[in-house]
């Protein structure tokens, strides 16, 4: 209606009045691309949702994009600007051709499934962000259902965001800054070998891995947690995953629902604890695995041990590295040491200027015998001094 007080159509594409916002591009126009009017300063919820474009350039006038934007659109490309802020929930899900994206670290909040179902998505990157910039804040979903993405891409900073996305979320929205992998992030995708990045730290989110049908390893980087449990479903459907070696210092390892539940093909599983009641499992924690043999439990009170403020002295057995290779970062004489002192609250591996607990001496992994742990700058310094002054004698026997 050309008469219309709050609406006009341009080239059949629908705006406000004052074409300020982009309300409506109907699904019908074959363009593969369109150019926003210069007076375009906003997009409307939903406003290219189907459309059968394939390539798009935010212009950077343009700040937010807002819930379903592009979702179920033929978009292959589409070109972020550096001036984007917020991507909101569900913006680009279902786009089966989009692939090569790349976020700017501006973008300071992405809303839940924002790329989910995105089929042919395996080129994600994430504009690193610098150790004074702003941590990416990111919805629950974020890849679900990328059936292309066969690698984890996460960003070096990274928060959880809770709860729908807002303008200006409150602090209680975002869960543990920097530590969190988002759930279900990276459920239903094609990922085969994950590597877990050293600056994930707690594992307390649900469904981080669920369905992951081709799963076939996970690592993780750091061979100590920060975290009180495992969330629920984690490995949930992780069909192919034969082998899992959680990291040490998880309080609570097998205290939710399903975390391996349906995982068919999985055989062994290693936990680590130094806590008298050790683990315990409730809520199917193994329903539907029916292959696994081996739940491995390390104790560090299984190993002869000594020790004072500064020391420990333990007797390593045969079969077990000191410290991490390649193959092996968990089931480790020095990473046993670490957890241990972690959890005896002696050691705080994130506090500023931290002393890591080191080993003074080492002996072959088929080698049993005594091995001199440092549990202080001091210790290390006096021990090490002593070895080099042979003041300490090696016997073997």
């Amino acid at each position: 209606d050309p008469d219309s007080v709050s609406f006009v159509v341009d080239n059949g594409v629908l705006y406000d009045k004052t074409m300020s916002t982009v309300l409506y591009y109907p699904a019908y126009l074959t363009e593969e691309t369109y150019e926003f009017p210069t007076t375009v300063h906003e997009i409307g919820i939903g406003a290219f949702a189907g459309a059968q474009l394939k390539t798009l350039t935010l212009p950077e006038r343009i700040k937010t994009i807002p819930d379903y934007a592009f979702a179920a659109s033929a978009l292959e490309t589409f070109n972020f600007h550096k001036g984007v802020t917020h991507l909101g929930n569900y913006a680009f899900q279902s786009c089966p051709k989009l692939n090569n994206v790349f976020l700017p670290n501006s973008v300071q909040y992405a809303g839940y499934y924002a790329f989910s179902d995105c089929t042919s998505l395996s080129n994600f990157v994430f504009e690193e962000v610098s150790s004074t910039g702003n941590a990416y804040v990111i919805g629950s979903h974020f890849f679900d259902g990328c059936t292309s993405m066969t690698q984890i891409i996460i960003p070096n900073k990274m928060t959880y965001l809770t709860t729908d996305i807002v303008t200006y979320p409150s602090t209680s929205t975002i869960k543990n800054a920097y530590g969190l992998i988002p759930a279900y992030m990276f459920a239903n995708t094609g990922i085969v070998n994950a590597v877990i990045p050293a600056q994930i730290t707690d594992m307390n989110t649900e469904g981080v891995f669920a369905n992951c049908a081709q799963l076939e390893t996970v690592t993780f980087e750091n061979a100590i947690m920060n975290a009180q449990r495992i969330g629920d479903k984690y490995f949930y459907g992780c069909v192919k995953l034969k082998e899992l070696a959680l990291p040490v210092g998880i309080l609570s390892v097998m205290g939710s629902k399903e975390h391996y539940a349906n995982c068919t093909s999985l055989e062994k599983i290693t936990f680590y604890t130094n806590r008298e009641e050790g683990v315990s499992g409730t809520g199917g924690t193994f329903t539907n695995c029916p292959n696994l043999k081996t739940i491995e439990v390390l104790y560090v009170t299984e190993y002869e041990y000594d020790e004072d403020e500064n020391i420990m002295l333990l007797n390593k057995r045969p079969g077990l590295l000191c410290h991490p290779d390649e193959k092996e970062r968990v089931a480790t004489l020095i990473t046993h040491i670490q957890a241990y002192l972690y959890q005896k609250r002696e050691w705080n591996p994130r506090g500023e200027n931290a002393f890591t607990p080191a080993l003074c001496n080492r002996i072959d992994r088929n080698t049993g015998g005594i091995v001199i742990a440092a549990k202080t700058a001091e210790g290390l310094r006096v021990m090490n001094q002593k070895i080099k002054d042979r003041e300490l004698s090696k016997y073997y026997l």
